[in-house]
């Protein structure tokens, strides 16, 4: 085994000596001996030793604590303090510098040697630590990277699938060929079903998975979900019901979305294993379970906790299949022992589901007699949105607008020209960015639909040249609407940050394709909207002054104060942040950028407060921000502060 070097550093040269010579008496190599601030920082960066044995008091305009804090920023070597200094306030200010160990002169040898020993063991596990968790990030970044290129290329395939059956069955056909479309479709929907199961428990898994939480009718979403799987039920000859006592209440706030996967599941599970008989659907309110005459003249509590149990008559669960039916990846065999087909992942996402709403979810079950599944979940008590109840329409929109298609697969392109033109839309169809930007030099065009993932410029880059105002003829505020395969959770946000107007996941749902183009285009207002209304908005991102007088209940001096503290501090904070990163000091950066943001975003400068979120983000990656990132920086912070400047005289 290689011998472990240490540097020593002490501003006594004898006593630097007397410490080599007992560190080599215990079998280490002393690899230099530094008695300055700036001997000591030329030894480290020539030797790079194991460890570095430090005095606090050393000649120069630097202690031993300081040179502790540039070792610990550039480099991942362990310090233990040797010193005559043993009062209080010396040893806090050591604390701050994250030392290995603290030894008092006159030192003993024996102690000498452990304190080492247990520095090198310390400093050893932390970077197999460090250096197991970067392995995980990375493994875990290709694991994401892996399942969203999967998601864009079914999406895609399925994308053409679904939209073609679901125009073909517009169409006059026979009943056979009825029959045989809808199986297509149906099988298509299975799939996507099956995408959707193994992207779910992936975003569960990775704690990627928050509700969204929204007022909804219970009956009304009931009955849908009912409505939607009596047709399976009736196919089997299967009687299918649900029951929602008066005292349970309808009008709630939780995630519709969530719940209806769940009893989407079960119900399906229920139809799947049940040759005769029926299934119901029952739901009960655990705070009057029991006791709804002496409760039904109380007020409603605030939180609700509901129980929802689904009962059939099928072919029931033995022991050992109840023990891990809600496990990933087990599969429950039919009444002739056979597998039914899915990916064993439905019940283990309704499990963490549930749990994701404050509930628990458990089985009764007999071969033979059947099986109900239970599961509770807690919603807020509230009342609906008038608008909610109101039936949706399919909207219209005002003839002759020309629409941009920028989709590289033939079948979305297809798909894309046909319900565009339904809608009386004429259309213009390019299969790559570059194309697209070809395009719109040479045709008037008042909104594009475009892909992300398009060879030799991507969705983002062709958005990016229009927003700059590179293309003649364009308006830069041209609406933009990514129809993109690429459907993971953050997905949308992060294209709608990048500058898109709108957005729909592949597979194409019609309905919510016209309702997204509806909501981009909004004809009247877009026409009456005055450009620099457009930039006003802009800049209420920039810096939000309305946002921050409503959260300081409209203190103008204390927002002045605030805003003129914040200028004070900037350039500093800049030239910190700047220094770290020189110096690839990325947990100061992190902790830098990150107090920095929540300066940003306390005085509603929420553009600077995201761009510094990438820093801190990059940081904690250990990585540098790029090139365009830092330029993005640098450019917010002077809009910023000039921005600040310009309300500061508003509100004074």
């Amino acid at each position: 085994m290689a011998s472990i070097s240490i540097l020593v550093v002490d501003d006594e040269r004898i006593v630097a000596l007397d410490i080599k010579g007992t560190l080599e008496t215990l079998g280490y190599n002393v690899c230099a001996v530094a008695n300055t601030a700036e001997s000591a920082l030329k030894a480290t960066e020539k030797n790079s030793p194991d460890l570095v044995l430090m005095d606090i008091n050393l000649k120069g305009e630097m202690d031993g604590i300081a040179i502790a804090h540039v070792i610990n920023a550039k480099h991942s070597i362990p310090v233990v303090f040797l010193t005559a200094y043993s009062d209080r306030d010396t040893f806090d200010r050591a604390k701050s510098s994250n030392p290995y160990g603290f030894i008092l002169k006159p030192f003993d040898a024996r102690k000498l040697h452990s304190a080492i020993e247990i520095a090198l063991i310390k400093h050893s596990e932390e970077a197999r630590l460090t250096e197991a968790r970067h392995k995980a990030e990375l493994e875990n970044s290709a694991k994401s990277s892996f399942f969203a290129n999967m998601s864009h290329e079914i999406r895609n395939s399925l994308n053409g699938i679904v939209g073609m059956t679901d125009l073909a069955l517009e169409t006059d056909l026979d009943n056979d060929q009825k029959e045989y479309m809808t199986t297509v479709l149906d099988s298509a929907e299975n799939l996507l079903d099956i995408l959707n199961d193994i992207l779910d428990l992936s975003r569960i898994e990775a704690r990627q998975m928050p509700l969204t939480p929204k007022r909804f009718n219970l009956e009304n979403l009931i009955s849908k979900i009912v409505r939607t799987h009596t047709p399976k039920a009736h196919k089997k000859k299967l009687t299918l019901s649900y029951d929602i006592p008066a005292f349970v209440p309808t009008l709630l706030k939780g995630d519709p979305t969530r719940l209806s996967q769940i009893i989407t599941n079960l119900l399906s599970n229920a139809i799947k294993f049940t040759e005769q008989g029926g299934i119901s659907l029952e739901i009960s309110d655990l705070a009057t379970l029991g006791a709804y005459s002496e409760q039904q003249h109380e007020p409603a509590p605030k939180y609700r906790m509901l129980l929802f149990s689904i009962r059939d008559t099928g072919v029931g669960l033995t022991e050992e299949e109840q023990n891990y039916i809600f496990e990933p990846y087990k599969q429950v065999l039919a009444e002739g022992r056979t597998p039914i087909r899915g990916t064993g992942l439905g019940l283990a996402i309704c499990r963490d589901l549930v749990e994701l709403m404050n509930g628990t979810i458990w089985v009764r079950s007999k071969p033979g007699a059947g099986s109900t599944f239970h599961f509770t979940a807690q919603f807020e008590h509230g009342e609906l949105e008038e608008n909610l109840s109101k039936p949706e329409m399919t909207p219209e929109f005002p003839p002759g607008l020309h629409v941009a298609i920028a989709d590289n697969n033939v079948v979305g392109q297809k798909l894309l020209l046909e319900l565009l033109e339904k809608k009386g839309f004429t259309c213009h169809v390019t299969s790559n960015g570059a194309e697209l930007l070809e395009l719109l030099a040479s045709e008037p065009i008042d909104m594009v639909v475009t892909e992300i993932k398009l060879p030799f410029l991507t969705g983002l880059e062709a958005m990016r040249h229009i927003r700059s105002g590179t293309i003649p003829g364009t308006p830069t505020n041209l609406p933009i609407i990514a129809v993109t395969a690429f459907a993971l959770k953050g997905d949308k946000e992060r294209f709608i940050e990048a500058g898109m107007d709108g957005y729909v996941a592949k597979p194409i749902h019609t309905s919510e394709f016209y309702r997204e183009i509806a909501r981009v285009l909004q004809p009247e207002e877009l026409l009456a909207q005055p450009e620099n209304e457009l930039e006003e908005t802009d800049m209420s991102q920039l810096l939000d002054v309305e946002g921050t007088l409503v959260r300081l209940e409209k203190d103008t001096d204390l927002i002045c104060r605030l805003y003129s503290l914040f200028i004070d501090e900037l350039a500093e904070r800049l030239y910190g942040l700047r220094l770290f990163l020189q110096e690839n000091a990325y947990s100061n950066t992190a902790l830098h950028s990150q107090s920095f943001a929540a300066a940003a975003f306390n005085i509603g400068a929420n553009s600077l407060g995201n761009a510094l979120m990438q820093i801190y983000t990059a940081a904690t990656h250990r990585e540098q921000p790029t090139a365009d990132q830092l330029q993005e920086l640098e450019t917010l912070s002077i809009k910023t502060k000039n921005e600040i400047i310009r309300n500061m005289e508003k509100l004074s």
